[in-house]
C-alpha cells in the first residue's frame, strides 16, 4: 500500500504498509479520541489538560510523519508540491476547525 517503491513491487503484489504508515495511522486516532475525551468532559481541568497534551502530541506526530509519508510515496519531482498542499491543508485545518466549531456551537447551541 505504502513504500517507497510507490506501493508495488516489481511482480505486481502489493506491498504491506510501512511503519510510517501505522504511525500515521495511530497518531490521528489518538488525537480523535483525545478531542472525544475533551468533549466528554470539559469540566474537569486535569482531564482537559491532559487531553490537549495527548491530542497536541498527536497532532504533532500526525503533522511531521504525514509529510515523510508524502515524501516516500511520491516521485521527487512532486515532492514539493505535494508537501506544499499537505502542509497548507493540515495549517488550514487545525486554524479554522476551532473557529468553525465556534460558530456552529453559537449558532446550534
Amino acid at each position: 500500500m505504502v513504500s517507497s517503491s510507490r506501493g508495488r513491487s516489481g511482480r505486481g503484489a502489493v506491498q504491506r504498509p510501512s511503519a510510517k504508515y501505522w504511525l500515521v495511522v495511530a497518531s490521528t486516532s489518538l488525537s480523535a479520541a483525545a478531542r472525544a475525551a475533551n468533549t466528554a468532559a470539559p469540566e474537569n481541568y486535569a482531564v482537559l489538560l491532559i487531553t490537549k497534551a495527548v491530542q497536541g502530541s498527536a497532532s504533532a506526530l500526525d503533522f511531521v510523519y504525514t509529510l515523510q509519508l508524502v515524501a516516500a510515496v511520491l516521485p521527487a519531482a512532486y515532492n514539493t508540491q505535494a508537501m506544499a498542499f499537505v502542509s497548507a491543508g493540515l495549517t488550514l485545518g487545525d486554524a479554522l476547525g476551532p473557529v468553525i466549531g465556534g460558530i456552529v456551537f453559537q449558532v446550534k447551541g
